[in-house]
């Protein structure tokens, strides 16, 4: 085909006509394997005498390429975007020194629209008048070339664009660009080729009576939330028999996908072998909705009503994935493409007025050699259900993935960070509700829009849960094992369907009740938190052992312009000793610290400044830290090694990063460094509460100090002066007011940098660690928490410093997320009074402090679902701002109120603490 094209296209040679504009000669070219971009070309080639040149998809023909040649073409329209013409084709047009202009629509519709938006105007009649403005439109069939062929030269003569529509119906696109032309004119020559068959009366009619696509599909705010329609909800009976027994198989296949069900609940659609298939509710009455061509579908989701399915078309790109959203009718015709580009497109979720479509976006092309697509941003797109005004909700920031509309289109549903995000349908207001869930399983509401199908879990290990959409009442619905896919719950409410991926790769639809059973661990004091470093339970998967042996590399890694002139075993007394003791310890002898210490200084090949991370306060960045395990993975055996701490020499660095993961010998090292910051050199500094606090962010817990948030303290009053306090190896603080003259207090504190503060000793040596991250690491056991679930109850709390085997914390929980924690702290273990004098941080040049200013109680609450930075936990009396009334420890007869609770000590015999919780009727 595009052999006699060319041949066909010599003549023209020699016309003056072909030029278009500046651009010189012009000459379209188009899919030979998609008629309708040539044809809707045809009119304004006609006019204009540019040759209509047909190529293979894939790259440009030989004799399309010698023809530009050798007529002297300078510039090309290419007709469709890189699914009907791929950028090869385009790159081989432009390398011979031919410029292109592309007309790329997301639907055919799309494109033969653009095409007459871009020649308006262009050229004229005999009298001069300007052709193709719009006060006649040329109207054909997309799907069969004849009538669009012959309409062509008629179009041409009457200075006509054409475009394109379905027989049942005027599409979005070209209702759009006629309802223009109808604003600009006073009257429209709508020029219809082929009988009723082609494009029907009712189909025009319908447009101009604004009943159908032209009306529905106008430029509206993808943001708009009012919906007239309240959500149906269907007899049980509706959607097929009981399946109050257990789960049913579907369909008797070992190969389908993604069932969704229609809004009448009398059928599903679903994926099997590349293919669309619609099902009875019962399992009867398969049809073959799409057929398989080489691609592979699913998503597949039905439209509010049941008119249309959207779904996913992917395919392979030389080893890359390409998958774009497309829709079909019910009865399988009008199947069409409606996004396209080198993305991959999922998850199609349908509003409930049937006219957006929000679906997740993921962006970038090829692989970095660990597997990780480069460039790449995943995010919610919105677009309307033709494909036109797509939106993009968060590009740049945070992946958001599996979206899902709620029934009354108010809010949005997404995933983000293993986290189950509510927003508006505009992405604003983004809270997070439910943790620890599935990114790759999808997302569904009840029709009522009171709870959310999800999945929970990894690899073969996966449950379906619902729960309320405030994150409270979770019930796990199923979990047998098995990797599970897409739970998309019923129109009537009763029942859920999903897909399971089994271990000989075979896939299975079932269906199940939607009732389940109340998850045991709710209400409970233990909630689930982020799959990061974290303030809740579980622990991340990729940490390392918090109890038993902990093999620790440790690498000294110094730089050509920051040598170390001293040695490592130097460098190695000023923390090891302390890191060693202190993890010992503070898990009662639960974990035992081995060290396989590189003892030689690895010189960097660069400067310091080229591993900085502007991003870190311009921090040694975990490039450096991958650098050092590279230096000395000859020396050493990583798959032997739980995590590296890589130390840079502290004469001229100070404070530490947590770095992630590096690979070594065929394994993934957990890093983390300490003495990060460039400092003033000088003599070496103790860097062993540093590595401590770093190597435990290796173990799973965050940060709980308040970095990123700037807190307004106001100027403390004549006479007082505000005191910072912090609790724990991860650092949970605050800032409260004190006499000047309570010099118990504070110590005076003079850094090398000549900064002087008043701290208590403890915000930089750490005390005792929480009771609630102990609990975390597995070094409390259940019998030494007390989980309080009644309205009154009193518990006797023996020191965090030294259990006895008895209560060492009680825990109030609030809701699935937040807990109150209440431990008691005495003058013990790292509480216990210290002098500066006898060793520790050389910047200290002041002597003895006590750790506590008394013993007493500490009080304060935990947000399991927030990060590092957000104050997942908070001293009690804290609103917010790091700061509260007093010295944060309760002694007998004092008492606090939070969260309508009030927490009393009402005895300590000077061992023990015994504490009261009393429940307010009404929550203050």
């Amino acid at each position: 085909m595009p052999t006699a094209t060319a041949q066909v296209a010599r003549p023209l040679r020699s016309t003056r006509r072909e030029t278009w504009g500046g651009l010189g000669r012009t000459a379209i070219v188009a899919s030979g394997e998609v008629f309708a971009d040539a044809l809707v070309a045809g009119p304004f080639a006609a006019r204009g005498s540019h040759p209509v040149l047909l190529t293979p998809p894939g790259e440009l023909h030989t004799n399309v390429a010698d023809y530009l040649e050798s007529a002297g073409i300078e510039h090309v329209v290419l007709m469709g975007g890189t699914s009907a013409l791929a950028e090869a084709v385009e790159t081989a047009i432009a390398d011979l020194g031919v410029s292109v202009t592309r007309l790329a629509g997301a639907t055919r519709y799309d494109t033969a629209v653009k095409a007459a938006e871009l020649v308006t105007g262009r050229y004229s009649d005999a009298e001069g008048t300007p052709c193709f403005t719009g006060s006649t439109i040329g109207l054909s069939r997309a799907r069969v070339p004849f009538d669009a062929f012959s309409a062509a030269p008629l179009l041409a003569r009457l200075c006509a664009p054409l475009v394109l529509a379905d027989p049942a119906q005027v599409p979005a696109d070209t209702a759009a660009y006629v309802d223009a032309a109808r604003g600009e004119h006073d009257t429209v020559g709508l020029r219809v080729f082929g009988g009723n068959a082609a494009v029907s009366q009712d189909a025009i009619e319908a447009y101009l009576g604004g009943k159908e696509a032209g009306a529905d599909e106008a430029e509206e705010d993808e943001t708009d939330a009012n919906v007239d329609a309240e959500p149906g909800v269907l007899p049980a009976e509706s959607c097929g028999g009981s399946v109050d027994d257990g789960p049913v198989q579907l369909v008797p296949s070992t190969n389908a996908w993604d069932p969704a069900w229609s809004p009448d609940c009398s059928q599903l659609v679903y994926t099997q072998d590349g293919a669309l298939w619609t099902v009875n509710n019962d399992g009867t009455g398969r049809k073959l909705l799409v057929p398989s061509d080489g691609s592979r579908r699913y998503g597949a989701v039905w439209s509010p009503l049941g008119d249309r399915i959207a779904y996913v078309n992917g395919y392979n790109d030389d080893g890359d994935w390409i998958s774009h959203i497309w829709t079909v009718s019910a009865d399988g015709r009008h199947n069409n493409q409606r996004t396209s580009g080198e993305l991959i497109d999922n998850w199609p979720t349908w509003s409930p007025d049937g006219k957006r479509i929000a679906f997740q976006r993921v962006t970038g092309r090829g692989f970095d050699e660990y597997g990780r697509r480069l460039d790449s941003d995943r995010y919610i797109v919105v677009m309307t259900s033709y494909g036109n005004n797509p939106r993009a909700l968060s590009p740049g920031g945070s992946w958001e993935e599996s979206p899902a509309l709620s029934p009354d289109g108010s809010k949005l549903a997404y995933v983000s960070n293993s986290d189950l995000m509510l927003s508006n349908v505009g992405g604003s207001n983004a809270r997070r509700v439910i943790a620890d869930v599935s990114w790759e399983g999808g997302l569904s509401w009840s029709p009522d829009g009171e709870r959310i199908a999800f999945v929970r879990g990894y690899g073969n290990q996966t449950a379906v849960v619902s729960a309320g959409v405030d994150g409270y009442d979770e019930k796990v619905l199923f979990d047998e094992g098995l990797r599970i896919r897409a739970p998309r719950w019923s129109p009537d409410g009763q029942r859920i369907a999903f897909h399971t991926v089994e271990d000989d790769g075979g896939r299975r639809v079932y269906v199940i009740g939607a009732g389940g059973e109340a998850a045991a661990s709710a209400p409970d004091c233990r909630p689930r938190g982020l799959r990061t470093t974290t303030a809740g339970f579980p622990l991340p998967s990729w940490t390392a052992p918090s109890k038993g042996t902990l093999r620790l590399a440790v690498l000294f890694m110094d730089f050509p312009d920051a040598e170390a002139d001293y040695t490592t075993h130097e460098e190695a007394e000023l923390g090891l000793p302390y890191v060693e003791e202190f993890l010992e310890s503070a898990s009662y002898g639960q974990l035992d610290v081995v060290f396989v210490p590189h003892h030689e200084w690895l010189r960097a090949e660069e400067p310091y400044d080229a591993y900085l991370e502007p991003t870190v306060a311009s921090g040694l960045s975990s490039r450096a830290s991958a650098h050092a395990v590279t230096l000395a993975n000859d020396a050493l055996d990583f798959t032997r090694i739980d995590l590296a701490l890589v130390v840079f020499p502290s004469a001229h660095f100070s404070g530490g990063l947590s770095s992630g993961s590096v690979e070594a010998d065929g394994v993934s090292v957990i890093t983390t460094r300490a003495n990060t910051f460039k400092d003033a050199p000088g003599p070496l500094r103790w860097w062993g509460g540093v590595a401590a606090h770093e190597i435990v962010h290796g173990l799973g817990l965050l940060d709980l100090y308040p970095y990123g948030i700037a807190h307004q303290r106001e100027e403390a009053p004549a006479g007082r002066r505000w005191i910072h306090t912090s609790w724990g190896l991860m650092r949970l603080q605050a800032a409260f007011l004190a006499a000047d003259d309570d010099h118990r207090l504070t110590v005076r504190w003079e850094f090398t940098s000549g900064k002087v503060a008043d701290v208590l000793f403890s915000s930089w040596t750490p005390r005792e660690m929480l009771a609630w991250s102990r609990w975390q690491l597995g070094w409390l056991s259940e019998a030494q928490v007390e989980c309080i679930n009644d309205a009154e109850a009193t518990v006797t709390l023996e020191p965090i410093a030294e259990p006895d085997g008895g209560v060492a914390m009680a825990a109030v929980p609030l809701n699935s997320r937040e807990v109150i924690v209440i431990e008691s702290r005495r003058k013990l273990g790292r509480d216990a009074d210290f002098d500066a004098s006898d060793g520790g941080d050389p910047d200290i040049v002041s002597g003895p402090s006590p750790q506590l200013v008394h013993e007493g109680v500490l009080v304060y609450t935990v947000d399991a679902r927030l990060g590092s930075g957000a104050l997942p936990l908070k001293i009690a009396g804290d609103p917010g701002n790091g700061q509260i009334d007093d010295y944060p420890l309760l002694e007998a007869g004092d008492s606090v109120t939070l969260r309508g609770y009030t927490i009393t000590v009402t005895a300590d015999d000077g061992e023990t603490h015994t504490v009261s919780i009393t429940r307010s009727t009404t929550e203050p």
